[in-house]
């Protein structure tokens, strides 16, 4: 586990912790009355939504997220700006889209100048904790900027990272007093599965030995559509990494048991999202990061807030993780920045407009376009064009993709040839975002050790290890 020192251009938004204090902010909130709560925001790398029993899947694999959702809100239709790590992390700290921010690929950082969600709440006088357990937060990333303290424990056995991290954030949390924010990032569902018992032969009893099909290089093998996989192989697969995720679910508990709020006070503002799903070969694929398929973007977003969101809240229009930031601030009674390319989903969660009051006669906001990119020229588009959603895939090395999602969820029918209106309009909309004139990010030059290059291979980006 790394506990450095961040560098001092990192450490300056924090420091503003003792001026807002001064200023009275921790308790009052730029002029609001209302003490303002400690937020949590937890992301689960590589988690499908519909591997939950919060959206219908079949399997108990997290008791916890089924009660958080329960007692909290639950998005039903959440989706990542990525299908890997770094891009979806970045536009989850800064609320905006990969081409905007820059890092829409594993070697680019988040860049100085982007305010990050961390910056926000350290500049209104919280402390603020950022805890990762995957290599893709090493070294000059960026996102560590915002945070007084952000500590990495992918140096730590897989299977002991999430207890470290729990028991680490506890022992911040209660080392002093609120506001704070807390970034908590577990790793568990990524390959390699490899769940200690009992929950590694909970859904499967295991394949004869010797069974090399759960290690990074059988995936990383059978990771293309020539290359298939047995169905028994698969199941065991599933089984595995449904166990990954139940194994986790003993420390998202007890993060969360002593988050219960206190007689009068705001208490803790939770969200728990992930950075991507993973794919069982829905589309051919056994892993993630190289497509934009719906099992690699649609990603569970459940927000807990008790006394202030309603139990079994439902929030049916598209979220996406640009949208976490401003309802986090908002929501918190901080000022939203212009210029996000998310917006905050605070009335949908309180089910009234932030100045109090409704009206039923007024419709909902029209649904917003999702976008997910994870090369500059390899991107995903999808709106509400014609009377149905539709889903345009810019591929940089294979024909572009289209796909009515209303009508055609799984993605099985290519209406390129056939929609040609739509087409045209989604790429107008994608060239109105400015998905065209991405910033100039420079690559992350830094050596990478061979510890690290083996912990890349581990997880399975055996290119990305041999390139380093």
């Amino acid at each position: 586990m790394r506990r450095g020192s961040l560098p001092e251009r990192r450490r300056r938004r924090p420091r503003l912790r003792a001026v807002a204090a001064a200023l009275g902010w921790i308790v009052t909130g730029c002029g609001s009355d209302a003490p303002r709560p400690n937020v949590l925001l937890v992301s689960i790398d590589t988690l499908r939504a519909d591997h939950l029993a919060a959206y219908g899947y079949e399997r108990e694999t997290a008791p916890s997220l089924t009660r958080l959702a329960g007692e909290g809100a639950r998005f039903s239709n959440a989706y990542a700006q990525a299908s890997s790590t770094v891009p979806t992390h970045a536009s989850l700290f800064t609320g905006r889209f990969p081409f905007q921010h820059g890092a829409y690929h594993v070697g680019l950082a988040v860049r100085d100048e982007e305010r990050t969600l961390a910056e926000h709440f350290a500049a209104a006088g919280y402390r603020t904790f950022g805890g990762a357990s995957s290599v893709r937060f090493r070294g000059r990333t960026g996102f560590d900027q915002g945070f007084e303290v952000f500590e990495r424990f992918d140096e730590l056995d897989k299977n002991e990272r999430s207890r470290a991290l729990t028991t680490r954030v506890l022992e911040w949390i209660g080392a002093d007093d609120g506001p704070w924010f807390a970034f908590v990032h577990y790793f568990d569902p990524h390959q390699p599965y490899a769940p200690p018992e009992p929950w590694r032969s909970r859904w499967h009893p295991g394949l004869p030995s010797p069974a090399p099909e759960a290690t990074s290089d059988y995936l990383y093998f059978h990771d293309a559509p020539d290359r298939p996989v047995p169905p028994r192989v698969l199941e065991y697969l599933r089984a595995l990494y449904d166990a990954e995720i139940r194994f986790l679910d003993v420390e998202l508990e007890r993060l969360l048991a002593p988050l219960a709020p206190a007689p009068g006070s705001p208490g803790t503002l939770v969200v728990v999202t992930s950075d991507h799903g993973e794919e069982f070969k829905e589309h051919g694929g056994l892993s993630h990061a190289r497509h934009l398929h719906e099992e690699l973007l649609r990603v569970p977003l459940i927000v807990w807030w008790p006394g202030r969101i309603a139990a079994g809240t439902v929030v049916s229009a598209p979220a996406q993780s640009v949208d976490v930031l401003p309802t986090l601030l908002e929501l918190a009674g901080l000022e939203v920045p212009d210029g996000l390319a998310g917006r905050s989903r605070r009335e949908e969660l309180l089910g009234a407009p932030a100045g109090g009051g409704s009206d039923p006669e007024t419709p909902p906001p029209p649904a917003a376009p999702v976008f997910a990119q994870i090369k500059d020229s390899r991107w995903a588009l999808s709106a509400d064009v014609a009377g149905s959603r539709f889903k345009y895939v810019s591929r940089d090395d294979v024909p572009h993709r289209l796909f009515d999602l209303s009508a055609d969820p799984g993605e099985r029918r290519d209406l390129l040839h056939e929609r040609p209106e739509v087409v045209a309009e989604l790429r107008r909309l994608a060239a109105t975002m400015g998905v065209d004139a991405p910033p100039e990010v420079p690559l992350i030059a830094e050596p990478v050790a061979p510890e690290v290059r083996e912990r890349l291979r581990e997880i399975g980006y055996v290119e990305e290890a041999e390139e380093r």
